[in-house]
């Protein structure tokens, strides 16, 4: 096992060549938002669930599969490139990528993503910088290497700051009255998030 250090210089090298190409840093972010993404399981409110005949089975399945094309349309607008062309370059850097999914199904319309969507483009710079994280994060096989390696690249504060403020926006777009109180359909936090 390579030690912490060699880990650090690694990662640093992967990180300057993959932001100095485009393409290479399209489909690191797409891979990087499709893992985000998929790890998040879109926690939703069961009344949701209940209230669009959703069972729970179904919703982690349709969210974990649509990650893929939610990544892929967020990518493809923030960057303006083929997706198809940037997955040729990384797979011939020999650096791992996701292939593009598509948006479609009843999912989409209960998570308002066409009203999302918007949202999400208008912080391009985020959405590349959350999937250079998850990116470097998935090549990294404990916390410390993660820490070590990409800690000191990226701005983490001010990363989360800007996370938070998209979170709140996201909210306050996909509120329903549960109960005696106004609740977000999923804890957005949990989907928008660093992989700590």
């Amino acid at each position: 096992m390579k030690d912490s250090m060699h880990i650090s210089i690694d990662l640093r090298r992967l990180f300057k060549k993959i932001q100095e190409n485009q393409d290479l840093l399209a489909a690191a972010c797409h891979k990087g938002l499709t893992r985000m993404f998929q790890t998040s399981y879109f926690p939703v409110l069961p009344r949701v669930l209940v209230n669009n005949g959703v069972s729970p089975m179904e919703w982690f399945r349709e969210t974990f599969e649509l990650s893929r094309g939610f990544s892929t349309q967020l990518v493809g607008y923030c960057f303006k490139t083929d997706l198809h062309v940037a997955n040729e370059k990384m797979k011939k850097e020999g650096l791992p990528y996701e292939e593009s999914g598509k948006v479609s199904g009843r999912i989409p319309k209960i998570l308002k993503w066409s009203e999302l969507f918007p949202i999400l483009v208008s912080e391009s710079s985020l959405l590349k910088d959350l999937g250079l994280i998850w990116y470097l994060d998935s090549l990294c096989d404990e916390e410390t290497e993660w820490v070590m390696g990409i800690g000191d690249l990226v701005n983490l504060p001010n990363v989360i700051e800007r996370v938070r403020k998209l979170v709140c926006k996201l909210e306050e777009k996909t509120m329903i009255r549960e109960g005696e109180e106004e609740q977000p359909i999923v804890r957005w936090g949990d989907v928008f998030r660093l992989p700590l």
